[in-house]
Order: structure tokens, then sequence, then C-alpha cells
């Protein structure tokens, strides 16, 4: 889009001076100088990105009096976000990159996102509306320790800030409707507009997950070593392995995937992708806040490169993915695209253990991997708070982890289908940067085809 949008401006400036057009930009905040210095790595300068796409431009088309530029814009606004879209799906990646990694709202104002040491400057900053529209977010998701900070971070709200405080303080004293609402708060009342204070629930663990701040895991549980399952071709290579978790598994192959196959799988993507659906209290829908990012299913059977990835997933995992006579060794590919403050929500993948009407497609999942396919700069670790993991996206790694254990089998044959508790995981909000990544799920029944005992008994 930064692309196109420069092109553009190429093509207005042939029938305006660049006067005329700064001012016409000036009406939204924006100027020449800021599209030319725009870099869409950083999230603010995106966010500005979008809301100039989607809102500005067609300002400028329904005010400019040249007929040219009417027509220039008019000829691209089909390939334009909808603003409609965007002031929701834009300060909501905002918002969560806020509150996860614990940035300043003041500082992202000014356009800049510090993040372990390093600050990110953009060429854009936030203005009053925008703060409005994010605090109004973290509003309607009972976030209120950061609606209060958003409104605190640039004058001109205390109305806003008042009220905002005054239902935190209600929502404080009043232990019952906190439980109701999910609602994050400080640990005390607010006698005055002043956010020095912690979160709590669960919050505490996924924040310094997230921040990699919490201690990490250096005893036996983890391990670095070659692995080659006494095969002799993989003698000759042997993969990287590094365990993070034993029980349940959770562990790292390094250097899967090459560069060039990486950009292929990409490219082979953009332009088909479609917001991530998301299953939200047993309901499919075709987009959630829950996980903002886009997805594109490729399978090995269509694919000569991903028919490739998968045989050496294969060798690496010591799973079967592929059986040309039966289609539900493994999922197709999910290859996903994470944008601004892109992130899933805390969740548990579903195993779904072998029952008679899964058995026909697969028996369910019982590993998950998955394949990053870009390095991020900042941001984007996926975590898993009660394993105290917290795993920093490389690009050609592949992350793999078990979806089953022994407590969620034996919950599961109990009925009580207790089964995410130690593996429930997270992919952080990325700070800087854009991140690629390759699901594949790994099915119960063609595994269990290959046990002898296991055919016996079927």
């Amino acid at each position: 889009m930064g692309g196109r949008e420069k092109k553009l401006v190429e093509q207005v400036l042939e029938y305006l001076s660049k006067e005329q057009l700064d001012e016409l930009l000036g009406t939204d905040g924006y100027s020449l100088k800021n599209i030319e210095e725009t870099n869409i790595k950083h999230p603010i300068d995106n966010y500005n990105l979008l809301k100039r796409t989607a809102r500005t431009w067609r300002k400028i088309k329904d005010t400019v009096d040249s007929d040219k530029v009417r027509d220039l814009i008019a000829n691209i606004e089909g390939y334009l976000p909808q603003w409609d879209n965007c002031r929701v799906f834009a300060p909501l990646g905002l918002l969560l990159l806020q509150f996860y990694h614990d940035i300043s709202p003041k500082e992202m104002v000014e356009g800049k996102i510090s993040f372990e040491g390093t600050t990110y400057q953009a060429a854009t900053k936030l203005r009053k509306d925008d703060v409005r529209l994010i605090a109004k977010l973290a509003a309607e998701k009972n976030m209120l320790t950061s609606e209060i900070q958003w409104y605190e971070s640039i004058p001109g709200l205390r109305k806003y800030l008042a009220e905002a405080i005054e239902h935190h303080n209600e929502v404080i004293l009043n232990p019952a409707l906190a439980i109701k609402e999910e609602a994050v708060t400080f640990k005390e009342i607010i006698k005055a507009p002043s956010c020095a204070g912690t979160y709590y629930l669960m919050t505490d663990d996924v924040i310094a997950n997230c921040k990699k701040v919490a201690p990490v895991n250096t005893g036996p549980e983890h391990l670095c070593e070659f692995i080659h399952f006494n095969d002799p071709y993989l003698k000759i290579g042997a993969f990287r392995f590094e365990k993070h978790g034993t029980d349940p598994v959770i562990a790292e192959i390094h250097n899967l995937m090459y560069d060039d196959e990486m950009e292929q799988i990409k490219n082979d993507t953009k332009g088909n992708m479609r917001s991530t659906p998301y299953l939200v209290n047993n309901q499919q829908l075709e987009y959630s806040d829950k996980r903002t990012s886009k997805i594109k299913y490729i399978s090995e059977r269509t694919h000569k490169l991903i028919a490739k990835v998968s045989r050496r997933l294969e060798l690496s995992l010591g799973f079967n993915l592929y059986n040309p006579r039966y289609n539900f060794a493994s999922e197709n590919f999910q290859v996903m695209n994470y944008g601004i403050g892109g992130q899933i929500s805390l969740h548990g993948d579903n195993p779904g253990l072998p029952k008679l009407e899964s058995a026909l497609i697969g028996g369910g999942r019982i590993t998950t991997s998955m394949v990053y396919l870009s390095d991020v700069e900042a941001g984007g670790r996926t975590i898993f708070p009660h394993q105290n993991v917290s795993i920093d996206p490389r690009a050609g790694n592949m992350l793999y982890w078990s979806v089953l254990n022994h407590k969620s089998y034996m919950n599961y044959r109990n009925e009580t289908k207790i089964i995410e508790n130690l593996m429930t995981h997270m992919g952080c909000p990325v700070v800087y940067g854009n991140k690629w990544i390759a699901n594949k799920w790994v099915l119960w029944t063609e595994q269990m085809n290959r046990e002898t005992a296991y055919n016996a008994i079927g």
C-alpha cells in the first residue's frame, strides 16, 4: 500500500504544486514529508498509512478543485481500504501492542516505541481522535488500565479521563463486577489521574513472557543437540534440536528452511489471503480481535515446494505428514501474516482425541508444528505462560509442541475435557516488523496406523 500511495503522489503532483497537496493532506494532520519518510515496519506509521489511504485520500477526492486529481484517486479507490473496517482493526493493533508489551501510550502518541533498550521512531504521530478511538476500544474490552493510560497520554481528553477513572474505581470496589466483566484494573482505586500500578489475573505471566522478563529455563529441561534418529542420511546433516520443555514437549528445530524457500511461500500467498477465522465460545467467526492476522492454506498435493518442506518435517519430527492414499495424515499448511500489533490471544490447540466422528478425518491433532517464515525485529514471541517458555521468531526455525499430555488424555477419558491447561499459548503482538509463520497440525490416525499394536486392536 505504501508503494501505491507514493505512486499516487507522483501522479497528483503533475497537476498540483507541493504546497497545494501539503495543504490538502494537512486537513488530516499529514504532509508530503510524512509520506516520503513512512516506514511500514513501524506500527504508528503503518496505522497512519491505513488511515490516509482509507480516509484522507477520499477526502481529497471530494474537496480538490481538479478533475484530473479526482480521476486519479477514483481509479485506485477500489484498491484502498475502507475506514469503517480500519477504524476498529488498526487501533486494536496499537492497543494490544501497548497492553501486552507495557509500552507507554505517551511515547506512542509521539511516534516512539521503546522495546528492550531500543527506541523505534516513526515519521508520523497520533492525534487526539486516534487516542480517543484506542481508549474507547480499551473500554469495550474492559482493559480499564489501558483506557486510563491512553486518555492521560494527550491533552484535551480530561472529561473522558475522569469518566474512565470513575468507572475503574467502581469496578475495583465491586470484585463481583470485576470478575463478571473480566476487567483488567490497577490494584487500588485511583484518587487522581496517575497510572502507577500493576496488572492482575493471568496478565502478569503473559506480559512477563511477552517481554521475556520471566526467568528463563536453563536446567535439564533445556537441551541443545544434533539429532539424526540413527538414519544414515540424517547423520550426514543432522537437525539442530533445542528442547524448551519435556512434559509436555516444546522443542525447536533450527534452520529447517532456506531463505529462498520462505520468500517463495510468502510470494505465493500475498494477495490471496483473508482474515483468520477463530473459534469463540464454540462459534466460528470469520474475524476476531483475538486473532489479528491474515491466512492462506496450501497443500503439498498441489504445491511442489510445500511437498518438499513436508518431507523435511517428516524427517525432523518422525511423523507421517503425507499419504497419497489418505487425505488426513496432517492438515494443510496454514500460512499466516501478522501486521500492526498482530497477535493471537491465549488459547489451547484442540486435540480432538480419537472418537468415532473424528476417525474418518484424521482422528484429531496430536502435535502442532510452526515454521517461522520471517525474523521479527521486536515482539511477536510465542509464549507458553504455564510452562514459562518464551521463543523469539527466527526465520527458518520450526517450533513444535505436543497437543496431548497425560493429564489431558486422562481428563478426556473421564469426559471432564480440561485439555488445554499446560499448553495454552499465545503469539505476542508484533512491536516492529512483519511476522510470517506456517502452521501444520499432525493428525492421530495416520501415525497410529504405523503401529502394529494399534492395528491389531483396530
